[in-house]
């Protein structure tokens, strides 16, 4: 399961990158790629929260993103999200909750003496920061959307591969792989 965590990353930075490359793209046109690697991460999240509840001591916190992940998605890829004044507080809301997540993350793998804590609450601060940027500048935003956007998905892929990448590690030290 964590190697499916490490491929929802690597979507996420795809998507982040794909975002870049596409600057002058209209929200409509980036939400069908965005929503599903939303759905994706949520579902890949929920699999791995599933998979590794019994085996591990899994924050219920991980269960509560994946799942707001999910109906984030599913609210644009059915285009309730209409306008592009909402989009950019939609994907600030979300991002500066997945870092909220991220730093309480961080502070649990603090105290289980994990070496990569440090990772996780720079990228949750970082998304922490981002997200309010976006939820109090939307006109501002608006601009540069598209790029902010994959700057998010980004950021998210970082953090969701180390994640990965952590377990991983904890697996393998378990003799587990």
């Amino acid at each position: 399961m964590r190697l499916l965590t490490i491929i929802s990353g690597v979507l996420l930075i795809g998507t982040g990158v794909w975002c870049f490359a596409n600057p002058g793209a209209n929200i409509l046109s980036l939400a069908f790629v965005l929503g599903c690697a939303m759905i994706f991460f949520g579902l890949s999240g929920a699999l791995t929260y599933i998979y590794n509840r019994k085996a591990h001591e899994v924050s219920g916190w991980i269960l509560e993103e994946t799942l707001i992940t999910i109906i984030l998605a599913i609210l644009v890829l059915s285009n309730q999200l209409v306008t592009d004044a909402t989009i950019p507080v939609f994907f600030g809301m979300w991002i500066m909750f997945t870092g909220v997540m991220r730093v309480v993350a961080a502070f649990e793998l603090r105290k289980k003496r994990a070496k990569v804590w440090s990772f996780s609450l720079m990228f949750g601060i970082i998304s922490i920061i981002g997200g309010v940027y976006a939820f109090l500048n939307p006109i501002l935003i608006n601009m540069q959307m598209p790029v902010l956007i994959g700057l998010f998905f980004l950021i998210q892929g970082l953090n969701t591969i180390t994640t990965g990448l952590h377990g991983m590690k904890e697996d393998l030290r378990d003799g587990k792989s």
